[in-house]
């Protein structure tokens, strides 16, 4: 779905956000939680739940959320990243595919994430997402930022969708053709005028953008958020 250039960010979001309030509300109040038990976590609880952000970014990647979810929750129940991805559509399982990434990640998981949750400690948000983007195989920069507003909400996925949100509602160099390659300081900019738009927390106006592009009912990602096994 397309958008005026008459609606801002701003306007636009605030639109999705008035007709189902009571969802994004509660969407809100959750990214809340998780940010603040997680930097209140000792360092294994930490690495524990930025494994499951981490091969959850991973698999959405270029995926619908359906079948993100479908290989997520065989590997939540089966440990089998390979076998996961074989059996579900739209996820490749060599060694050079989604699978591959996220088993030789995990391979060396404490190494990996020690500097993005040095980052996230720090409150040095972006920064932990591009530090995903740099250790955590099969991220990208869209990616490894989704790992992180999983479970902080304070930077963004831009993605197809939030891309063509972006082209259609300002005059960023950001649309669905070049997503996949924008530059640190691109994506910075992109960043910073979706948390203009909403209410501060960037990641709670990316997920409306997202989805209003996608206009269908509300995405509420409660496989992953459920499967943390927050108190």
């Amino acid at each position: 779905m397309s958008v005026s250039k008459t609606l801002t960010p701003k306007t636009a979001i605030q639109g999705q956000y008035n007709a189902n309030s009571a969802e994004y509300r509660s969407i809100e109040r959750r990214i809340h939680s998780v940010r603040g038990y997680i930097l209140g976590a000792d360092r294994d609880e930490q690495l524990r739940i930025l494994r499951k952000a981490y091969v959850y970014a991973v698999l959405t990647g270029n995926a619908k959320v359906r079948f993100a979810d479908e290989a997520y929750g065989k590997w939540l129940a089966s440990n089998d990243i390979y076998q996961a991805c074989r059996t579900t559509p739209a996820m490749t399982h060599s060694d050079r595919g989604k699978a591959g990434w996220i088993s030789d990640t995990l391979e060396d998981w404490e190494d990996n994430a020690e500097p993005v949750l040095d980052a996230i400690n720090a409150r040095e948000w972006f920064k932990a997402g591009e530090l995903a983007y740099d250790n955590l195989k099969g991220c990208g920069r869209i990616k490894g930022h989704f790992t992180v507003a999983l479970l902080t909400g304070k930077t963004a996925c831009i993605d197809t969708h939030t891309a063509d949100f972006l082209d259609s509602t300002t005059d960023l160099p950001i649309n669905k053709e070049n997503y996949n390659n924008i530059s640190r300081e691109t994506y910075a900019k992109g960043v910073e005028t979706l948390e203009n738009a909403h209410n501060g927390l960037v990641f709670a106006a990316q997920w409306i953008a997202f989805d209003r592009q996608r206009d269908e009912p509300v995405e509420t990602h409660d496989l992953f958020y459920d499967s943390l096994n927050i108190p």
